[in-house]
């Protein structure tokens, strides 16, 4: 970038990263290029950037005073907020829909308008006498929960109020929070500043959110993919070992075809053939020994191929029976290997290979 890089976030699944120079730049690339997607110039110093768990949406804090919010794909903001002080934290719920800023006040935005949700006045914290003072922000997967460090105070919000529901006064300044995915617990890194000794890490339990918890975040509610489609979802349990998931997948909103059970990874591939051009609606139950839970309903319009099949080298030809029932295929394999391949219709897997 040609100087510092003050900040840098990734989503969740690792294609997209975002990050903010001391060139006054905002970058964004995809996982297979160094070449940005996009390079916005701002006024100052991007101090601040968060990306989305699925790299849809992220959002920028410059000392240019202002917040950016960008659609990934789109070579410019959504929206921009001046906030009438340098943006020295962002960050940016997983579904991409709550924003959480720190400029002047501390601001709550909705991903739709650049009018802030709430404001919180935390002038009385964050404004010493101090030219190094910085301020750690961090939201929960859905926007429920909201952590804010500040020289030597913390908060903690729910999304509804600007009022925290509590607050903690440390002895030294505050470096960084974090909050876990439904917001259950919230740990803070504090020591002092520059010198020795005084480094301590808190960790606070939420009694308001409840586990096991299920929070879908991929493919997007209103998404189109048009490649291999992964289902990816965030969850808590406090006994983790024990935390299985049941998938639900249906054209139907009601939701009763169940295609996974008792699974224990954070995501699901669909084995069934994804029907181009047609709505989706998908949901996970999380259980653990304590209980279960349902996470929303999401859903996609899938608008790629029903099935794809990958052989090892250049496929010269393709045909198909006059029904539609038949596919066949001859490629170009290495040496004088040369194959056929013959599918139905429905199943990526050949029915012979010659």
């Amino acid at each position: 970038t040609g100087d510092n890089v003050q900040s840098v976030s990734i989503s969740s699944d690792g294609e997209y990263i975002v990050a903010g120079s001391e060139n006054n730049k905002i970058y964004a690339f995809n996982k297979d290029s160094s070449t940005p997607l996009l390079s916005y110039s701002t006024d100052g110093d991007v101090f601040s950037v968060a990306i989305s768990a699925s790299g849809e949406y992220f959002v920028a804090g410059s000392n240019d005073d202002n917040v950016y919010f960008f659609q990934t794909g789109s070579s410019s903001p959504s929206w921009t907020y001046d906030t009438d002080d340098n943006v020295k934290s962002v960050d940016i719920s997983a579904n991409g829909k709550y924003i959480i800023t720190e400029g002047t006040d501390t601001y709550l935005f909705e991903r739709s308008s650049s009018t802030p949700v709430w404001t919180y006045d935390d002038s009385s914290s964050c404004s010493p006498t101090l030219d190094y003072i910085g301020t750690s922000l961090s939201i929960s997967a859905d926007g429920n929960y909201i952590a804010f460090g500040c020289y030597l105070d913390i908060f903690f919000f729910k999304m509804e109020s600007s009022t925290p529901l509590w607050s903690y006064h440390t002895p030294y300044q505050i470096q960084s929070v974090s909050l876990s995915a439904e917001g259950k617990y919230l740990t803070a890194a504090i020591g002092s500043y520059n010198t020795q000794g005084g480094a301590e890490v808190f960790t606070f339990n939420n009694p308001l959110a409840s586990r096991p918890s299920i929070i879908t975040y991929g493919p997007a509610i209103g998404s189109e993919p048009s490649l291999s489609v992964n289902l990816m979802w965030f969850a808590g349990s406090d006994d983790r070992s024990n935390l299985t998931f049941d998938v639900y997948l249906d054209t139907n909103s009601n939701l009763t075809t169940q295609v996974a059970d008792d699974i224990t990874a954070l995501s699901y591939s669909p084995t069934i053939n994804l029907v181009m051009n047609t709505k989706y609606y998908w949901k996970v139950v999380a259980t653990d020994p304590s209980g279960s839970k349902t996470s929303s309903v999401m859903n996609f319009t899938y608008m790629g191929p029903e099935w794809t099949y990958v052989n090892d080298d250049d496929t010269n030809s393709v045909a198909i029976s006059a029904d539609g029932e038949y596919i066949v295929a001859s490629s170009d394999e290495s040496g004088d290997n040369d194959k056929v391949y013959l599918f139905r219709k429905n199943n990526n897997t050949p029915i012979w290979t010659s």
